[in-house]
């Protein structure tokens, strides 16, 4: 995980633009996702990033009186998702608009050619916010699974497909290695 996107190990929340967030006591940020592009540097309006420490995956967004964050036990995580999802129906609703303005515009100019112009060109960007809802893939998202609740963000930013698989496979080995410290006998048994 070597992207400007992507920060490596220890790294603090406020290289992200987060100078008033805290840790736990002894936690470390193992690896992280800069959702905002800002890089170490910090410099974003709406700073926003994906931490991953040995206890938790944090999910971090905005600063101020609007920040918002989302905390996920590692050991409640069980599945995260790499998937699109779309915009909605609003390209569709403004297309049947556009055909909307275009009649009225045939019936209100006076002019014929000017009225047939302007009511085919309006139903031409009509019909290009259709075809661009159709073709449009979405917005790229990572989501972690824990339990009924979810930790959702929007890869804004466009990390490398191999930082983000890099990043859910850190969480899943430290997730694997917790698992084997309560095998080993590293709990307390009753006398």
């Amino acid at each position: 995980m070597t992207d400007e996107h992507t920060e490596e190990m220890h790294s603090q929340p406020d290289q992200f633009g987060f100078r008033d967030f805290a840790l736990l006591e002894g936690e470390t940020i193992e690896a992280a996702i800069d959702l905002a592009g800002g890089g170490r540097n910090g410099l974003v309006a709406r700073p926003e990033a994906m931490l991953l420490t040995p206890q938790r995956v944090i999910h971090i967004e905005g600063n101020g009186r609007r920040r918002r964050a989302v905390f996920a036990s590692l050991q409640d995580i069980d599945a995260v998702e790499i998937g699109y999802q779309r915009e909605g129906n609003g390209g569709f609703i403004w297309a049947a608009l556009a055909v909307v303005v275009a009649i009225l515009l045939y019936f209100v100019i006076d002019s014929t050619p000017g009225s047939i112009a302007a009511g085919v060109i309006v139903t031409l960007m009509g019909a290009y916010l259709m075809v661009d809802q159709i073709l449009s893939p979405g917005k790229s998202q990572l989501v972690f699974r824990a339990g009924t609740s979810e930790v959702r963000c929007q890869l804004k930013a466009n990390p490398s497909s191999d930082d983000i698989q890099a990043f859910i496979n850190q969480v899943f080995q430290f997730k694997a290695d917790s698992h084997r410290d309560y095998a080993r006998g590293d709990r307390f048994s009753p006398r």
